[in-house]
């Protein structure tokens, strides 16, 4: 049965916060839920209680492991990640007034197992870990013009990195240029789309062995984060002079020094303020958090938070700046951190979604 948001809002009110203490509407936020299993679920979160409302089917989907939303809202763009490149698919699905998504158009990835995906309002943006490849498409009413790059190289890890291996594209705040990671080359490129094809404009050689899995950037632009998912560390960059983000600036574990356990790290994010930052890791289950130093894009280790998760793939921090949605992959969980302003610490609330694998999560804008 098919529930409308406002009502759904309104159930979430009363059956969930509570009568005694309703809130308006208006800190009711949606969001879209990406999965290992078969569809794309969505539900409301609150943004001053940390609540979720109860999640349902938004599309049915083979392994829609990453999505993204427009910054207008206008459309909700998927990954199918599949091993095939004949089923690797990227889905672009309009918002209906209930929450379910309606597909309108779909685009072969172009190789194999397209594992992220991005948009601005014109254009989307993936990467094929499989295929090796960066893929993009012009969007409008139809899809206008679709690119594709060939990644190359390997790397010391024989397991990981014995072929080239996209895995983020996205591009920087100000639109100004593609970055795109390679996990099994460590190599993170660089292209100019401002003509809606893939122009490689530079090319960051990353430490041998790292794998550059995940890119965030610094609210003001001047800083981009990557976290590398095979040595467990987080670099820094500068922009250089002609604007692209090629400069080291510091490289920082992602993990405390004490340890020991197997780990893969995995997602990155600035808090909204910019003052601070988070990391996933997988195997030593847990959120890592920095403080940042603005003026030279330098970050300290402040402390994790370890409490609730299991195998967190993906994280988000609301758009209130006050909470931390974690997907826990292996857990078929979202956990969620009320996030101290002043300090970037972490506290988790005692409320916990049941969701088949999820791996990623996306607000409504």
């Amino acid at each position: 049965m098919k529930i409308t948001y406002s009502i759904l809002a309104i159930l979430f009110v009363l059956n969930i916060i509570g009568c005694s203490s309703i809130r308006n509407q208006n800190t009711l936020i949606p969001f879209y839920i990406g999965t290992t299993s078969q569809a794309i679920y969505t539900a409301l979160f609150d943004t001053v209680s940390g609540q979720l409302s109860e999640p349902f089917e938004a599309a049915k989907l083979l392994k829609p492991s990453f999505i993204d939303i427009s910054p207008d809202n206008s459309f909700l763009v998927s990954v199918s990640q599949t091993e095939s490149s004949l089923s690797s698919y990227i889905h672009i699905y309009l918002f209906h007034t209930d929450g379910i998504l309606i597909e309108t158009n779909s685009i072969n990835s172009r190789g194999a197992s397209p594992c992220y995906v991005s948009a601005n309002n014109k254009q989307i943006f993936w990467a094929n870990y499989l295929g090796a490849t960066t893929g993009m498409a012009s969007v409008n009413d139809t899809i206008k013009h679709i690119d594709v790059s060939l990644h190359s190289g390997t790397g010391p890890d024989s397991s990981r990195q014995n072929a080239p291996h996209a895995h983020f594209a996205k591009m920087d705040n100000e639109d100004r240029f593609l970055y795109s990671t390679d996990l099994g080359a460590d190599k993170i490129y660089i292209y100019d789309v401002s003509n809606n094809t893939l122009n490689p404009s530079n090319i960051v050689n990353c430490k041998s062995g790292s794998g550059p899995r995940h890119i965030a950037f610094h609210p003001n632009n001047q800083i981009m984060a990557v976290i590398n998912e095979l040595n467990n560390t987080i670099t820094t960059y500068k922009l250089d002079s002609a604007g692209m983000f090629t400069s080291l600036l510091s490289t920082i574990n992602a993990l405390p020094d004490t340890v020991q356990t197997k780990t893969t790290s995995a997602d990155i994010h600035f808090s909204h303020d910019g003052n601070f930052c988070y990391a996933s890791n997988r195997g030593f289950n847990s959120l890592t958090i920095y403080k940042v130093n603005i003026s030279t894009g330098v970050l300290e280790n402040i402390g994790s938070q370890t409490e609730g998760m299991n195998w967190p793939r993906n994280f988000v921090i609301d758009p209130s700046d006050s909470f931390v949605l974690v997907a826990n992959q292996k857990g078929d969980s979202i956990t969620i951190y009320k996030r101290n302003k002043k300090t970037g610490l972490l506290s988790m609330i005692p409320f916990v979604m049941k969701i088949p694998a999820p791996t990623c999560i996306r607000f409504m804008n």
